[in-house]
């Protein structure tokens, strides 16, 4: 689908933050009282906006975190929720912008619902759902922000047929947009004309980073300013040379993507490709007195996964048992051995982007720390 070219054009701009000389220009220029969302392209007009008078001297230290996370990482999700727990409100172009990616989530799910169909032979439940199925597949690629009547007709009958459902039943845990079943389920909602994205669809939607990125905002006295770059898919020159201005990383890994592999070569999965990832960080010299946060998320779904699909069949080191506390330990020492030799502490948080309870929890343990020892 065209969408994710709509994120290119946002952060159009935002590569020019991805220079440490730039970095170090607008937080002066970024810093406001009050929680704001800032773009990259943004930064001048919006912080200059706010508050002429504001100065850096205002405020307490500032802390500069950068995000990392490669594919079905659950980073997003995790941005989502720290722009909640901080009170940042999205501004109408954005939530334009999200909101296209939520039918994005919703027809590419679908799409690939329906491929797995016909890779199966499958034999829909009702006749009618072989029409509906060329609906979707074939007229629905650019869908940004309203579906027709037949368009969603077309997706809600093929949601309710039995055959497909099984389908997804079987496929859910290998290879199905975790967040399939969210938003089928709120398919009458999403598809009235005044809808608008609430906060739970936000934290649900996988919107990819397809640029640099940075925000910003304060609680009590003390200003954040998070980069967040997509990392695994992106040149490691990109949030490399930020190195002299960051005071913490913040890496995002989804512990439930053991078994979900990269290509169809089936060489690699997406949780080794972010421990290889997370091992690169941590023997990188510049990064070597910088703090680690390593975010284990998805353990909601790292619990259920197990149950039918063995761990130990995608990660040979793996020699326990299908427990979930079993594996829970395995990764937790797994991440703390990537950090052997730095002089920087790594710390481990098992999160699930989508709670905002046990995010919130994570979030602020983090801040606390970095305020502690940044005074």
């Amino acid at each position: 689908m065209g969408l994710c070219n709509s994120s290119a054009k946002v952060n159009d701009s935002a590569k020019s933050t991805t220079t440490a000389e730039h970095v170090t220009k607008q937080t002066a220029l970024n810093t406001t009282p009050m929680a704001t969302f800032v773009t990259s392209g943004e930064t001048n007009n919006c912080a200059s906006a706010a508050n002429d008078n504001d100065s850096l001297s205002d405020y307490g230290p500032t802390y500069r975190l950068l995000v990392l996370g490669g594919a079905r990482s659950g980073k997003s999700a995790l941005i989502s929720q720290i722009r909640a727990f901080c009170n940042v409100q999205s501004t109408e172009v954005e939530l334009q912008h999200k909101k296209a990616f939520v039918f994005e989530n919703i027809v590419s799910s679908m799409q690939e619902l329906l491929k797995l169909a016909a890779a199966s032979s499958l034999v829909f439940s009702n006749p009618a759902n072989n029409e509906n199925a060329k609906i979707v597949t074939e007229e629905m690629d650019d869908i940004s922000d309203s579906f027709t009547n037949e368009q969603y007709q077309a997706l809600k009958q093929l949601w309710g047929d039995n055959s497909l459902q099984k389908l997804y039943e079987d496929s859910r845990l290998y290879m199905i947009n975790e967040s399939t079943k969210y938003f089928f389920d709120s398919l009458d909602r999403i598809a009235t004309e005044d809808y608008r994205p609430t906060a739970e669809d936000l934290i649900t939607a996988y919107c990819p980073t397809v640029e640099a990125e940075n925000f910003i905002f304060t609680v009590d006295n003390h200003v954040f300013q998070f980069f967040e770059f997509a990392s695994c898919g992106v040149e490691r020159h990109n949030w490399i040379q930020l190195y002299d201005y960051i005071d913490a990383i913040i890496v995002c890994i989804s512990l439930s993507s053991y078994n979900l592999m990269i290509d169809d070569t089936r060489s690699r999965t997406y949780l080794i490709e972010s421990l290889e990832f997370l091992e690169e960080i941590c023997s990188e010299p510049k990064f070597s007195n910088t703090m680690i946060f390593v975010f284990l998320n998805k353990v909601d779904l790292l619990a259920e996964k197990l149950k039918e699909v063995p761990l130990c069949d995608y990660l040979n080191r793996y020699c326990g048992s299908c427990r979930f506390e079993n594996a829970k330990s395995f990764f937790e020492k797994l991440v703390y051995s990537k950090n052997a030799g730095r002089n920087a502490p790594l710390k481990v948080e098992f999160t699930c982007a989508t709670n905002s309870a046990l995010t919130r929890l994570s979030l602020e343990k983090v801040f606390k720390t970095l305020m502690r020892i940044k005074k």
